[in-house]
């Protein structure tokens, strides 16, 4: 009787984590794949392997499921055809991709709009994910949390669209982990990128 009506689960990669075995264990009737980019490579080995990973979660779902997928990336049409289930394309970065993501999810399981649009008002973003603190007339952006190159650009994009005209901009940047053998290139084109916002 107490079991959840609704159980959400995240599959992640690591050292030890293989999402084909997982899904196997707790299958989804809904997978939610946000994007897919140069991260635990350094585990994985390539980016093609990430996404073999991912489409797991798609493959996994039954036709009776569905599959949302974060739009904007050049591996949303294999995703799409891994998937069995219903696929819904959603657009976004950050937090207004994954409120997107939750909206369909949540309709999908037959929510009331204003439900959802109550909890996503009151939802506060973890600390250290494009979090914004103004100090001493300053606005400072900790996005301390992870570093991979599409976190890292999403986080000099966000700086350069909160900055004011003719504000200075500086980004303070950390290492960037579990890049694998290309990380140096990783890093110098994020440091261009950077220079060029």
């Amino acid at each position: 009787n107490k079991y959840p009506k609704v159980m959400v689960l995240e599959f992640g990669v690591g050292s030890t984590a293989n999402l084909h075995r997982m899904v196997t264990i707790a299958p989804p009737s809904i997978s939610a794949v946000t994007r897919i980019g140069a991260a635990h490579l350094e585990v994985v080995g390539t980016l093609e392997a990430v996404v073999d990973q991912k489409s797991a979660l798609v493959r996994a779902v039954p036709p009776s499921g569905l599959v949302v997928l974060g739009d904007g990336h050049e591996f949303v049409p294999q995703l799409e055809k891994a998937a069995r289930a219903p696929v819904v394309k959603v657009v976004g970065q950050g937090l207004s991709l994954s409120q997107n993501i939750t909206r369909v999810i949540c309709r999908h399981l037959r929510m009331p709009d204003d439900a959802i649009d109550s909890a996503l008002t009151a939802f506060k973003a973890p600390d250290g994910r494009l979090t914004r603190l103004e100090v001493a007339g300053m606005i400072v952006i900790d996005d301390t949390y992870n570093a991979n190159p599409m976190s890292m650009k999403l986080g000099l994009d966000t700086l350069t669209e909160w900055a004011q005209a003719g504000q200075r901009r500086v980004a303070v940047l950390g290492v960037m982990s579990e890049l694998g053998e290309e990380s140096q290139r990783y890093h110098e084109e994020l440091a261009a990128y950077a220079r060029s916002r």
